[in-house]
């Protein structure tokens, strides 16, 4: 079961041109926030054993049974590497034990969404039992996307279930590579490899 969080948040210019508390203020809208709230919907679904989605007209009822839950967000632009899992992982799990200081204190107050995306992420991941501070690869059912890598994914998918194959793909990979174009380009060789390899055989 994929949960999508959209979210328009970029980087400003000030956190472009290198000014750190500025960069954190906006990755606690563009990166902690929602997954914050991905995460909450994964709490209600293993608390509530289901979720019912309300339209204008119809209602759905998902049910989680035995599948497992995958929070992905979506940003309308690029972030570069901050995308990338070898980041958003640790970043995420770091957020949850630390708390992070700015070095002038008038700037503190700028930091405080920042903080509470982080309480509300792991008290969610409590409420969902996803275990995010003992365990050897912190926040593995976490992504973060931009729109252009959901597009490449979205080229090598037909349904719902292709999908889910696809966006995990370079799941369990870890190269040196640590980008999300050169691994997912490098899993499809290694795919295309394997399938080749049993047409041999056949």
């Amino acid at each position: 079961m994929i949960v999508f969080e959209l979210k328009s948040k970029m980087l400003r210019r000030q956190a472009r041109a290198g000014d750190d508390v500025a960069a954190m203020a906006d990755l606690a809208q563009a990166l902690v926030r929602p997954q914050a709230q991905a995460m909450e919907r994964h709490a209600v679904l293993h608390e509530h054993g289901a979720i019912t989605l309300t339209r204008e007209t119809s209602k759905t009822t998902i049910t989680l049974r035995s599948r497992e839950v995958l929070k992905v967000s979506i940003t309308r632009g690029d972030l570069g590497s901050l995308h990338d899992r070898p980041f958003l992982q640790p970043f995420l799990r770091t957020g949850c034990i630390v708390e992070f200081i700015t070095r002038d204190p008038a700037r503190r107050h700028e930091l405080d969404p920042l903080y509470e995306w982080f309480r509300k992420l792991k008290a969610a991941a409590a409420r969902a039992d996803e275990n995010i501070l003992n365990c050897r690869i912190p926040f593995s059912t976490s992504w973060s996307l931009s729109v252009f890598q959901l597009l490449l994914l979205l080229e090598n998918t037909c349904d719902n279930e292709s999908f889910a194959v696809e966006l995990q793909r370079t799941r369990r990979m870890a190269t040196p590579l640590r980008d999300f174009y050169a691994e997912y380009e490098f899993a499809l060789k290694l795919k295309k490899f394997g399938e080749e390899q049993n047409r041999q055989k056949n």
